[in-house]
């Protein structure tokens, strides 16, 4: 209880000086404003320095660092105006020249690279399966197949980096984790129906080349790629329900040695950009094709339990994926000197 008297005493105390500061750095912002607008350029620098680095608002310092770069620009001194240029970049990287802006503030700004040299995109959203059937299987009649499968959400997480490719275009690579899951039902008899739920997980290694556009205002990007991906475990919760009112036969199987490890994928997609805040985020839609089917045909009969208990043998399936995401985006700049 003390302390925290303590540390509202303090807050109490030490509060007024930090208003005084405030008020102090904008009253030489003032100053230093008016001895510019009289010419007098020698003093603006002192007058301006210890506020850089502490005092100013956003808008304060933003506003000092122009007139700065002014006062050195006017007084011939252009390497200070490309240093302060330089600091000016790194505290508000994405800065957007404003009507107003002096001139000579304008073209110096304009001779500085002031893209971001790569971006961070971390990633987030939901997947769809899509199983597709090359060839069914199975113990019962083939010529009257009944086996269906149900497409069911999942997620997805991971990152992507970015960089300039040329002109309109960039690079994208990243790494992804991938939760899928498809359903499937069969009525392998007429008195035993078989419901099953089939989760995956996965490692993606997506490449894609992205072509960004605006249209109406709005910024967006297509984009086409190829992912290579890793099956990390397959597993499938079976239930076998028999007429007649018995228990129905029930498990959880692990599949990862029938089923191949390594897939090829094709992607394509769009993408739109939007801001929250100064926060920097996009929206995709992409479909990924599957190109290998994910059964090892040596090994479909290498598991009889599941025939035995489940009436199960494993069909030839594509398992293609529409996805939906949000990436936060985060720019990495380096101001420098282009001419």
């Amino acid at each position: 209880m003390k302390k925290l008297i303590l540390c509202a005493l303090l807050l109490l105390v030490l509060y007024p000086f930090g208003l005084l500061a405030q008020t102090s750095c904008s009253e030489q912002l003032r100053v230093a404003q008016r001895r510019f607008d009289e010419g007098l350029l020698d003093d603006i620098p002192k007058l301006l320095s210890g506020c850089l680095e502490s005092g100013f608002s956003k808008e304060e310092k933003m506003n000092a660092y122009k007139l700065l770069i002014q006062t050195y620009l006017y007084s011939d001194a252009t390497a200070m105006a490309d240093q302060t240029m330089v600091a000016f970049l790194r505290d508000f990287p994405e800065y957007k020249i404003a009507n107003n802006d002096p001139k000579e503030f304008v073209l110096l700004h304009k001779s500085y690279r002031t893209e971001p040299i790569m971006n961070i995109e971390l990633v987030g959203g939901g997947n769809l399966s899509l199983p597709k059937v090359k060839e069914f299987f199975g113990v019962e009649n083939l010529s009257n197949e009944t086996a269906n499968y149900e497409a069911l959400f999942g997620f997805n997480v991971g990152a992507n980096y970015v960089d300039k490719l040329y002109r309109e275009f960039d690079f994208s690579a990243g790494v992804l984790f991938r939760f899928q899951k498809y359903g499937y039902t069969n009525n392998v008899y007429s008195h035993t129906e078989l419901w099953a739920t089939f989760t995956e997980l996965q490692i993606g290694v997506p490449i894609s080349a992205r072509y960004n556009f605006k249209v109406y205002g709005v910024r967006g990007h297509a984009f086409l790629g190829v992912e290579s991906c890793y099956r990390l475990s397959t597993s499938v919760d079976f239930s076998r329900i028999i007429s007649g009112g018995a228990d129905p036969i029930s498990g959880t199987v692990s599949l990862n040695e029938m089923r191949k490890k390594f897939d090829i994928n094709p992607i394509l997609g769009v993408g739109g950009f939007f801001n929250i805040g100064s926060a920097k985020f996009k929206a995709n839609a992409k479909l990924r094709f599957a190109t290998i089917s994910a059964t090892t045909n040596e090994l479909r009969y290498s598991r009889p339990d599941l025939v035995e208990k489940f009436y199960y043998i494993d069909d030839n399936i594509f398992v293609h994926e529409l996805s939906l995401s949000v990436a936060y985006i985060i720019s990495i700049y380096n101001p420098k000197k282009i001419h």
